[in-house]
């Protein structure tokens, strides 16, 4: 069966000192989004939250000042279950490694490099499932963060004309009003703190709470950082077997690093 998906998605380590950069959110129907917003607002009602951060809520600042993990637990325990009951799939996509402050790889990984790879990560993910007719993607609207998504979402629509008539088109939205940005900021959060492990990424370990917002039709993939400021066909292989050892599908996604970079 095909639906009309809408993916929201959320970043992590964007700064220029951070070692990894983290994409990361969900997909499902307009129906499960509705029923997605009534219960997310529920729950962040009964607890008296405005609007959920899981940065805020991790530390215990802003909203979340004053609480403790007899009362965080249950909490996010119910958010889990909301984001589980409504959405078709959660995919993230992280690189990282200590080489990734270098400015030459910033250059030739710009941020747009990283979305549009996360656009074909979401593709690959509903291709697979056979679940997908049309899909739209739906961004936080951030300051000079437009441009940046366009320009992404451009290039893999380039890539082939099926991709251009599957997708229908990029939208900016508030993430303090939007909840299913929200749950991809959770998701983002738990992948950047996979990838914060002092670990080789054949040897991290996932979370209790990263796996519990992961249901058995969701993929993340975890790349090392290319060392040298180039991408080779060597290194393309190596990717791609990476991704085939996460048991990830990344067709398109490597479709898109070959056509980006020539190989």
């Amino acid at each position: 069966m095909c639906f009309v998906l809408t993916v929201y998605l959320d970043e992590s380590g964007t700064h220029d000192k951070s070692h990894f950069h983290v994409m990361a959110g969900y997909a499902s129907t307009d129906e499960k989004w509705k029923a997605f917003d009534i219960a997310w607002d529920t729950v962040l009602r009964n607890y008296d939250i405005n609007y959920f951060h899981m940065k805020d809520c991790a530390h215990f600042i802003g909203e979340f000042a004053g609480w403790d993990e007899d009362k965080r637990k249950p909490f996010l325990e119910e958010l889990i279950r909301v984001i589980h009951d409504n959405t078709e799939f959660g995919i993230g996509i992280a690189m990282g490694g200590p080489s990734f402050t270098d400015p030459k790889l910033r250059t030739i990984l710009a941020r747009e490099v990283f979305i549009a790879l996360a656009l074909c990560q979401a593709i690959d993910q509903c291709v697979h499932l056979k679940i997908i007719d049309r899909m739209f993607f739906v961004f936080d609207q951030r300051p000079k963060f437009k441009s940046v998504v366009q320009k992404a979402y451009d290039e893999v629509c380039a890539m082939d004309s099926a991709l251009k008539n599957l997708l229908q088109g990029v939208i900016f939205a508030d993430d303090k009003t939007v909840r299913p940005l929200q749950a991809a900021d959770f998701l983002a959060y738990e992948i950047n703190k996979l990838m914060s492990q002092d670990s080789t990424i054949t040897a991290l370990k996932l979370r209790k709470s990263l796996r519990a917002l992961m249901n058995d039709r969701s993929g993340i993939l975890l790349l090392p950082v290319l060392e040298e400021a180039e991408v080779t066909s060597d290194q393309m292989a190596s990717l791609e077997e990476i991704s085939k050892t996460q048991k990830c599908h990344s067709v398109i996604t490597s479709m898109y690093f070959r056509s980006k970079f020539n190989l």
